[in-house]
């Protein structure tokens, strides 16, 4: 096992909770456009900027991940494994985040 595996796994988890993180505050100005009528169109435009930022950012992170597992025995289980993680945190943590914020 590498040296650092540790501190890499955790700026990998940093990294994926940071985008999660930018994801729901783009779809949270999406559901929830300011009331002013001037300024509605650009929070919509600035959601989605906000969204396709953090999903990129996500992919770059996820690749990321990969090419360190590429190395590994039983690759390609971790590789859906991490994949289907991805998926699965990253969706509960917009309803997190969505729930805390509309509460």
């Amino acid at each position: 096992m590498e040296a650092g595996l540790s501190k890499a796994v955790f700026d990998h988890v940093g990294n994926f909770l940071l985008c999660s993180l930018l994801f729901a505050a783009g779809f949270y100005s999406l559901r929830h456009p300011p009331r002013l009528a001037l300024t509605s169109w650009l929070a919509e435009y600035a959601g989605w900027t906000i969204i396709v930022m953090a999903v990129l950012l996500m992919l770059l992170n996820l690749a990321d991940g990969i090419a360190r597992i590429a190395s590994l025995k039983y690759k390609k289980t971790l590789i859906i494994l991490l994949i289907l993680l991805y998926v699965l945190i990253s969706l509960r943590f917009l309803t997190m985040i969505v729930g805390f914020r509309s509460a």
